[in-house]
């Protein structure tokens, strides 16, 4: 018994032999309260300091953490950055180390004539097709974009080997421009008896593809505005204007255009249209080209916030090449950009003025 309790004494008592003393006895006692709450205070403060400067990493699926881990190690910034100053010496190099090259439109075009020879890839007549990467943000905040970007054009020389056929009916009242409409194409022409039809039913919003509606008759058509809907002839989409001929011809035999935008993303968006063929020359080519940009490039007026048009890439459907083009020869002069400019330069005009005003004053004082 008296050694047992000697045994548990020792666990709690030391001897110490220090300071002269003969025999010291420290306890091993806890801490204070107020010690203990201000540790406790300090480790939890810093638990959460650590937990809001981790940054929740971002879902990555499976087969993608394979591809990225399956990637070679990059190379620091300052190689990085040195070999992208650098243009490339060789006719061979490695793409990733280097800046992209942006060629004109008229050599990739020979590049793929070459590369599509019968004697190669045998593709001759392989359709060129343009794939744009598109800035859709009109504003500072996110949550202002341009929802899509769609259209149709009437390409000086289509492309297609089969030529496109729309449903078209035409409300005029002259029968002269009843006569143009039918002769460009329109299926239905006529004014009081085809507004007659759309009302009893007899021709179907769903059946038609464009309805196209000349100035003079607006008043009689806007009675047909709930049942057309979407398809009711409106300036802004060219469905409604004085050229009964040119609107028939453009909407039942031109090639239409409309952005996909991937899951999730708004401010980005991708655009592909075929502009031409390997057999076509390459005057023709380049026309097509001009007249789809001015179709495509007024669709956004904000050039503050970046430009419209961020990558044109020209592929050829049996080539696995991409080759990143220059298109700004063939951009239309943006209206937006003028009213920036004219908008920049009207302050300058003020503070001339003002300048010329102090001067004419002063001249004033000191002659007086």
């Amino acid at each position: 018994m008296l050694h047992g309790c000697l045994s548990a004494l020792r666990q709690q008592v030391w001897p110490t032999y220090a300071g002269g003393s003969a025999f010291t006895v420290a306890l091993r006692t806890a801490k204070r309260k107020h010690i203990r709450i201000a540790t406790r205070k300090k480790k939890t403060a810093a638990n959460k300091a650590k937990k809001e400067e981790e940054v929740e990493k971002p879902f990555v699926p499976y087969k993608m953490r394979l591809l990225q881990e399956a990637k070679p190690k990059e190379r620091n910034d300052e190689q990085l950055a040195r070999w992208l100053k650098t243009p490339p010496q060789d006719d061979v190099w490695i793409q990733r180390y280097y800046l992209p090259r942006i060629c004109p439109l008229g050599e990739a075009i020979d590049g793929y004539r070459e590369l599509c020879h019968p004697t190669m890839l045998d593709a001759p007549d392989a359709p060129l097709a343009l794939e744009i990467e598109l800035n859709m943000r009109t504003g500072e905040k996110d949550s202002k974009y341009l929802e899509k970007a769609y259209g149709i054009v009437m390409l000086p020389f289509p492309p297609e080997e089969k030529p496109i056929s729309r449903s078209v009916v035409a409300i005029c009242k002259s029968p002269e421009d009843q006569q143009k409409a039918a002769d460009a194409g329109a299926e239905i022409v006529g004014h009081a008896s085809v507004i007659q039809a759309i009302e009893k039913g007899e021709i179907k919003q769903d059946d038609v593809d464009y309805f196209v509606c000349h100035v003079d008759s607006v008043v009689d058509t806007l009675k047909l505005r709930g049942l057309l809907k979407k398809k009711m002839p409106d300036k802004k989409k060219g469905t409604l204007g004085t050229d009964m001929a040119a609107m028939v011809r453009l909407f039942a035999k031109g090639s239409d255009y409309v952005t996909a935008n991937d899951f999730g993303v708004t401010l980005w968006a991708n655009l592909n249209f075929i502009i031409g063929r390997l057999d076509m020359t390459n005057e023709q080519i380049e026309s097509n080209v001009r007249v789809f940009l001015s179709s495509l490039a007024p669709q956004k007026n904000q050039p503050e916030f970046g430009p419209f048009l961020n990558k044109v890439t020209l592929v050829a459907k049996p080539s696995p090449e991409r080759l990143r083009i220059d298109v700004t020869p063939y951009l239309p002069v943006a209206e937006a950009q003028l009213r920036t400019e004219k908008k920049k330069a009207e302050p300058k005009k003020v503070a001339k003025a003002e300048t010329e005003e102090e001067e004419t004053t002063e001249k004033v004082k000191a002659s007086a």
